[in-house]
């Protein structure tokens, strides 16, 4: 899995050719997570570019996947928890605008 490499700005493709799509990320940077005040939550965030191409319609997004052990993930200014857009294996995927 691409999150899992520890190389950042390397890209990685796919492509469909059966349904006219494909894809890209690239990881751009490695971020620490969410820490509480009690040192909990010491992961790692991974910044990356999704970009996917359906016929020739393109549309490009900055995620952040975050690969918390010891917490629910980060919380807006209100204490509320910031749900992940999905979870694959073990990396919660959110939007980068809540960071």
């Amino acid at each position: 899995m691409a999150l899992d490499d520890p190389i950042t700005f390397k890209s990685y493709k796919w492509q469909n050719s059966q349904n006219s799509t494909e894809g890209e990320i690239k990881i751009l940077m490695d971020k620490p997570s969410f820490t509480n005040s009690k040192g909990i939550g010491s992961d790692l965030c991974r910044v990356y570019i999704s970009k996917i191409k359906i016929k020739k319609k393109e549309n490009i997004k900055k995620f952040r996947a975050c690969n918390y052990k010891h917490s629910w993930g980060p919380h807006d200014r209100y204490g509320h928890i910031i749900q992940p857009h999905i979870i694959l294996y073990k990396w919660r995927i959110f939007e980068d605008k809540y960071f």
